[in-house]
């Protein structure tokens, strides 16, 4: 059999794509990105609206979180080794746990995963020698058990890890203890903060860091912008992170109108920015 894997709105590599590749590698088919003649397409849709284009006289299976969010993986694919070389990827990208604590409105998470967290497989199936671990877990630190696996085999095995994303809210002291000992892609640890009103959790979160060691300029923090959010709103985050030494970056809700902030939002993506004041970056005339 012929299969033809596609992932029409990223270029970046697909995890449920190389799991199913890897599934029918095992069977013997012939499987790529670019398979001419296929017996079968597998489609993942990551957003909302990505117009698809297929030929209807072939076999096709949908999914992902742009398509429907019920849809999951069978578990005899799940279970699978991602198939690295269908990107030609450095990183090992996998998930040890699926699913997170928080029901934010805005997140696809808890359509997945109703029922919480749960385990996927060990890093030691994810991991192949001289790549980076990325684990793309919804939120890690939300089961102790299986970030002390992660912590464990990382040390162990002398693996470079990078985590998308952590939680501020539920940073402590032995958990911080345990991201500093661990070796990060470009020496970098990546955060979120989603809703205003955790100010106070995620300026917790920050100290806890510093406290035992990590510092600030480590720290990338993803702001998610809600589609009621103004510029005044998102300058009072940013101008938060940049106070305690963090390097913020921006993902604007498309439902949000406001040009200025599409503006801003892309000036933030900029390294240039770092040489600006936060009246110039928040200067859509700028």
């Amino acid at each position: 059999m012929r299969v033809l894997l596609c992932s029409p709105d990223s270029k970046l590599p697909n995890l449920a794509l190389m799991k199913i590749s890897t599934y029918h590698k095992r069977k013997g088919d012939i499987v790529g990105l670019h398979t001419e003649k296929p017996d079968l397409i597998y489609i993942s849709v990551l957003f909302k609206n990505t117009r698809l284009v297929y030929d209807k006289n072939i076999p096709v299976i949908i999914g992902g979180p742009g398509y429907d969010e019920t849809v999951k993986l069978p578990p005899e694919i799940e279970k699978e080794k991602p198939d690295h070389s269908l990107y030609g990827s450095k990183y090992a990208i996998g998930r040890v746990t699926s699913g997170c604590i928080r029901h934010c409105y805005f997140c696809c998470v808890p359509k997945l995963e109703p029922n919480g967290i749960r385990f996927i497989q060990k890093p030691d199936d994810i991991w192949i020698p001289n790549t980076v671990l990325r684990l793309l877990d919804d939120n890690i630190l939300a089961d102790e058990k299986a970030f002390n696996m992660v912590y464990a085999f990382c040390l162990k095995n002398d693996v470079t890890v990078r985590f998308e994303y952590l939680d501020f809210r539920l940073i402590n002291i032995k958990n911080a203890r345990m991201l500093k000992l661990m070796k990060h892609e470009y020496n970098r640890m990546y955060f979120s903060w989603d809703i205003l009103g955790d100010e106070k959790k995620i300026i917790n979160g920050i100290r806890i860091l510093n406290s035992v060691g990590i510092g600030s300029y480590r720290l990338r923090v993803l702001m998610y912008i809600h589609s009621y959010d103004d510029i005044d709103s998102v300058k009072y985050r940013w101008k938060i992170l940049r106070e305690y030494g963090c390097e913020p970056f921006l993902m604007v809700n498309p439902n949000n109108k406001d040009d200025r902030i599409t503006k801003i939002a892309r000036k933030c993506c900029r390294l240039s920015w770092r040489n600006m004041t936060i009246e110039q970056i928040f200067d859509p005339n700028y």
